[in-house]
Order: structure tokens, then C-alpha cells, then sequence
């Protein structure tokens, strides 16, 4: 009876707060973000709440079952809840088309469940972005020079920077002027054009989009803007 009461207690005073990314891919896990971008437990009530169990579990593989012991939360107060190695880089290597998960967050305090959330994420083949609502500087992950294609074409550019006199050694920023960098980014178009590569239709940039096949750019001769 006491368990049961104590129970209902923690029930009425402990909340649970979060929020996740829209989007995740083999990039997400790659650069190590957070699938939470916030994650709290409050406790409203007057005592401090102890031997709490946060368990995150999901509906698809995305999601590496974990538990995290929240060993109390003070009065009126509230923790972070820090939830590591919950993606499942297999799954996100091998996905072929976008799939939903559903993660779901269960709190218990003993063997009974104190409070719960669940909420949806969208995860991405390994070529695909995120798309305008999601993060923009993850478009540099899809940026892929040791691919065999990329090669190709690099090699192409680095023909003609010779021929304008730089070395076709690419090393970027480092050790360069302005002019270099110029010359470099020119010698890249310069190559691309030759391949006489047509435009596409661009789909809406506010959803995830496929952006990173180079491969199969140089094999259709089509290419989106963002493609490009």
C-alpha cells in the first residue's frame, strides 16, 4: 500500500521534459551530437525525490536501448538528464529511405512508472540532409573527396591549376592566399563543367532531400542546385 501510495506521489510531482532533433542520420552519429537537445526532470513537489530510472527505447532500430539511475532531485528543483551512445551507427549506415521512429522516455521509481514522453524523428539514409529545418551546417558532412568520382574530377581540376601555374596539391585554406583559394574554387567549376552536368528540378529544401550521391550525378549527367 505504501509503495502504491508513494507511486501516485511521485507521480503527481515529477515531470519530464524534452525535446529531440527532427532529423538524424549517420552524420548525426559521426559528429557525435545529441539526439536530445534537452532533456530534464523536474520534481514539483516539497521532498526530494530519490532511486528514479530513466529508460529511452525506440520503435524502429534507430534507437540502442539505455536506462540512466537519477539517484535524486531536490525539492522544487530540477536535473539534466544525460542519455550517451543511443544511436545505432549500423542502422543509419545501411538505410536506404527515410524512415520515422518513435522514442520513447519512461521514468519508474522502483517497479512502478512515474511519468512518460514519446516524440518522432525522421532518420536519414546517408545521403540525404536535413533539410532547412534542420541543421544547415550539416551539409559539410555530405562532402565526400575520397570518393572515386570526386577523384576524378579533382584530378581534372588539378590539370588546370597547373596550367594557371598553382600546385595542384589541394590543401585548402592552409598555407594559402586569396588568390590560391580563388584559383582552386575556379579549377573545381572549371572540371564540373566539363561534365556537362544538366539541372534538375530542385524538391522544397524545408524537407530532407537527397543531396550526396556525386556518384550518381556523374553517371545521369543531372543534378539539383544543392546536388551540385
Amino acid at each position: 500500500m505504501a509503495t502504491n501510495k508513494r507511486a501516485k506521489q511521485l507521480a503527481d510531482e515529477i515531470e519530464l521534459e524534452g525535446e529531440l532533433l527532427n532529423t538524424v542520420s549517420y552524420a548525426t552519429y559521426y559528429c557525435r551530437m545529441p539526439l536530445f537537445t534537452s532533456f530534464r526532470l523536474y520534481n514539483r513537489g516539497e521532498n526530494t525525490a530519490e532511486a528514479l530510472t530513466v529508460t529511452v527505447s525506440g520503435s524502429t532500430d534507430l534507437i540502442l536501448p539505455r536506462s540512466v539511475d537519477v539517484a535524486e532531485i531536490p525539492a522544487e528543483s530540477s536535473v539534466e538528464v544525460s542519455v550517451d551512445k543511443i544511436l545505432n551507427p549500423k542502422y543509419l549506415a545501411e538505410l536506404e529511405e527515410p524512415e520515422v521512429c518513435t522514442v520513447s522516455i519512461a521514468v519508474t521509481g522502483g517497479k512502478a512508472k512515474v511519468c512518460e514522453l514519446s516524440a518522432e524523428v525522421e532518420c536519414l539514409p546517408i545521403d540525404y540532409w536535413g533539410g532547412l529545418s534542420g541543421n544547415v551546417e550539416m551539409l559539410a558532412s555530405l562532402v565526400r573527396p575520397r570518393i572515386a568520382d570526386c577523384q576524378k574530377v579533382l584530378a581534372e581540376a588539378g590539370l588546370q591549376l597547373k596550367t594557371w601555374g598553382y600546385s595542384s596539391e589541394w590543401s585548402g585554406y592552409s598555407g594559402n592566399d586569396r588568390t590560391a583559394v580563388r584559383g582552386a574554387a575556379a579549377a573545381i567549376y572549371s572540371a564540373l563543367r566539363n561534365q556537362n552536368v544538366e539541372a534538375a528540378e530542385q524538391p522544397s529544401m524545408q524537407d530532407a532531400v537527397s543531396a550526396g550521391n556525386i556518384t550518381k550525378i556523374i553517371a545521369s549527367k543531372s543534378s539539383t542546385p544543392l546536388e551540385m
